[in-house]
Parts: structure tokens; sequence; C-alpha cells
């Protein structure tokens, strides 16, 4: 981005943020260009908190749970939402995978897994029994800002709950100020933050105190130790 862009983007996000948003955005570009470094927020999402009235329907037909076989023929229809490979790999872990639709197309999903999930960074996530956790969440551009989001991590919050999870979890980057945003109008509790770093080649991670009692913690590789 060149000076012009980066102001255009960050009045922007004062424009629909406010100028809290914009230090945090600034101070998060500044740790990222130093040692790709990111700070976090951990979420959890339960059906007790949800509001009492859900978020107005984007469409008339409510988010499921897809079959496998909606999972591949949505890879190979919309691969922004996923592609493929992911699709297979994450189907063989057990994945599940939720679908917002515009009439019978698949425009919104996210997944969620009871096993270790890899960050972008490489690290990987875990997280208590108790808990479910969500990720890659993603909408196809075109039709970004209809809460399909929030539609449905109403019905995935009830759904886990009547499988007896505690709650749903996930992270969000501290300067993904939308999807903070969604997760507040869902009643998420935040429960702790965690920051990742790279040092001499090697990633590095410090989670805050409130992640314990959800089993919440990153490792290195799947079999390492927190």
């Amino acid at each position: 981005m060149n000076v012009r862009e980066i102001w255009l983007d960050l009045r922007g996000i004062a424009h629909r943020f406010g100028f809290a948003a914009v230090a945090t955005e600034t101070l998060c570009r500044l740790f990222c260009h130093l040692c790709d470094g990111k700070c976090h927020v951990v979420i959890v999402i339960t059906s007790e908190a949800l509001p009492s009235s859900d978020p107005a329907p984007s469409t008339d037909r409510p988010p499921r749970f897809l079959s496998d076989e909606e999972v591949h023929a949505t890879a190979a229809l919309d691969p922004e939402l996923f592609d493929e490979t992911f699709a297979a790999a994450a189907l063989a872990r057990g994945d599940e995978c939720v679908g917002s639709f515009d009439g019978q197309r698949v425009v919104s999903t996210s997944w969620y897994t009871r096993h270790p999930s890899q960050l972008s960074n490489g690290l990987f996530v875990t997280c208590g029994s108790r808990y479910i956790y969500s990720y890659k969440g993603q909408t196809l551009s075109s039709f970004r800002g209809k809460r399909f989001a929030g539609q449905r991590g109403t019905f995935v919050a009830r759904s886990y709950a009547q499988r007896g999870y505690a709650g749903v979890m996930a992270e969000i980057e501290v300067n993904n100020f939308s999807s903070l945003r969604n997760a507040a109008r869902l009643g998420a509790r935040r429960v702790g933050n965690f920051v990742t770093w790279r040092m001499l080649g090697r990633y590095r991670w410090i989670t805050g105190p409130g992640c314990r009692p959800y089993g919440f913690a990153l490792r290195r590789a799947q079999g390492d130790a927190p």
C-alpha cells in the first residue's frame, strides 16, 4: 500500500469503528511489519448468552450442517469459501461445515472441530473437550454485510449445546473489527488473548491466563506440548 491508500484505509476504519480502532490497527500493522506479529482475542459463545431475539434472517433458508457431498460441491463451485484439498482434509478429520444459503447456493460457511486446528502461521490451536472450536468462517465477497455469520452463529451455538457442549470457542484478530462486532451481537464473551510473533526463524507465543480454564492453548505441532 502507498501512503494515500493507507490514509484512506485508516479513515474508513475511523468512520466505521472510531478512532480507538485506528490506534489498534496502526499498532497491529507495526507489530506485523516488525516480526510478523499478531494479536488475537479468544471468545466463547454459549446458547444461554444468545440475544433474546434472533438476528433478522438474511434469506428464507436457515443455515444448516452440510453433507459431505454438499461440501465437495461447494468447493468446486466457490473455492473462495474453501478449496477441495482443504475440504477433503477437514472431512477426513471429522470436522463439520455449516452453510448459509442464498436460494440453493451456499454463500457463507464456517467449520467446527474437536481436533487441533492450524493457524495461518503454522501453529496449532486446541481447546477443552467441553467446547467446539470454530474456524475458517468465510462469506463470498458479493454477499458480505448481510449478517450471515450472526444467523449461523445462533444456529451453531444452539445445535452444539443440544449435543452437550458448553459453548463454541473461536479466535479473532484484535483488528478484525467487523468479526468482533458480530461476535458481540451474539453475546460472545471475551475470555482471553494470545499473541504470536516470529523470532529467529520460529513462531513464538504468549497466551493470557483467561485461556487456561477453557483448555485453550497453542502448540508448534500437533504432538508438541503447549
